[in-house]
């Protein structure tokens, strides 16, 4: 903004309102759309973590090699889809204690 000429009037000072859902059939087209970049990322990062927390919690009991051998062996079978990944993030996080609003997304 410039002092001398005062706001700009070429704009709205206000945007309407998000919608809150763009529907169900949208919902549904988009679960069924690779992942993107970004979103390969994030799964692999989760896919990352899940491993390391695995390793991590696992090392010093009886059965911890088997298990860690079956994380590495469950990340071979990642999401490619972005409904996939969603419910694959949440199963994740549920599994280490977090809850939030996932099941609710």
């Amino acid at each position: 903004m410039n002092a001398s000429r005062g706001p700009r009037s070429d704009c709205p000072l206000l945007l309407p309102a998000a919608p809150t859902s763009l529907g169900a059939a949208h919902a549904r087209r988009e679960a069924a759309l690779p992942l993107n970049d970004l979103q390969r990322d994030i799964v692999r990062a989760f896919d990352a973590l899940e491993r390391r927390r695995s390793v991590e919690t696992d090392a010093g009991t009886s059965d911890g090699a088997h298990r860690v051998a079956a994380a590495a062996a469950a990340g071979a079978a990642l999401p490619t889809l972005q409904g996939e990944a969603s419910e694959w993030i949440a199963a994740l996080l549920r599994r280490i204690g977090i809850r939030g609003d996932i099941d609710d997304a």
